[in-house]
């Protein structure tokens, strides 16, 4: 059951009135005006849909409020870079900025430990020969037979050993190719231990996706569906999210996967198995 400061607050919001295609256009001029009440009288139509995204993403009832402060910066975000040429409803425009935002703050409040990136690729070296000496061996390698192996001390394999880093690959050649960023539907059959491998590389992943300019990662959230939705959004929703054409989504989208694939070779990670 919802907290009477959930019910309270959507009471509150409930007194503004929803808004017809037509004043969302007026109301979208004017913004580009310069008009401040204009996007606040726009924010304030669509408090109910944050609360309807925030339900969506919610683990625990003490966390719903601070979804819904999200979401509400993101519609502000939204209702500032409203456009009426984008020839869509406000409620589909904003329903990608309040996911993307949402999902970001739920990402950072799960990434608890940040290791610096010379240690996290020095931690993948030591995974990847980790694997590599166990099938010569036919065992597990001592952390001395890695070390040996790398040209290192044995305390730094040991210590490497224990951060938390998981490798995952991006298995698709770049450029005019296609790169997979994996399958996003779960298999029904998985074991309990792939499913938590699976969380694990897709924190990895999106840890990546970070490294991208701000409009590429939101094209990655929003095409392979990180942002959680119920199906993955078609480049027409997110050109006009985005303000620019279906094409330039898509080579934006080509870009950010080349980027991607190369800051991984360049951090040495050469065996990567995703499943997003």
């Amino acid at each position: 059951m919802e907290t009477s400061a959930v019910h309270t607050y959507i009471s509150d919001i409930s007194r503004y009135p929803l808004l017809t295609a037509a004043q969302e256009r007026a109301l979208a001029e004017r913004i580009a005006s310069g008009d401040r009440s204009a996007e606040q009288e726009l924010v304030n139509a669509n408090l109910r849909l944050v609360v309807k995204v925030a339900r969506r993403y919610r683990t625990a009832e003490d966390q719903f409020m601070d979804l819904v402060q999200e979401g509400n910066l993101a519609l502000l975000r939204a209702a500032a870079k409203y456009r009426a040429s984008y020839n869509t409803r406000f409620s589909t425009y904003a329903c990608l900025w309040i996911q993307q935002y949402i999902v970001r703050y739920l990402n950072d409040m799960t990434d608890a430990i940040h290791l610096p990136q010379e240690k996290k690729s020095f931690a993948v070296k030591v995974n990847r020969v980790r694997n590599l000496l166990s099938q010569e061996l036919g065992c597990e390698p001592t952390y001395h037979e890695i070390a040996a192996y790398l040209g290192t001390t044995d305390d730094r394999v040991a210590r490497a050993a224990s951060w938390p880093v998981c490798t995952a690959s991006l298995d698709a050649p770049g450029g005019s190719g296609t790169l997979t960023l994996g399958d996003a539907v779960v298999d029904g059959a998985a074991t309990p231990e792939e499913l938590v491998i699976r969380r694990a590389v897709k924190g990895e992943l999106r840890r990546l996706i970070r490294i991208l300019p701000e409009r590429e990662q939101a094209v990655i959230y929003f095409r392979y569906n990180f942002c959680r939705s119920p199906a993955p959004h078609r480049l027409g929703e997110i050109s006009a999210f985005l303000g620019v054409s279906s094409e330039t989504v898509r080579q934006m989208e080509l870009r950010a996967l080349v980027r991607m694939r190369a800051f991984i070779e360049r951090a040495g990670q050469q065996e990567l198995f995703l499943t997003a």
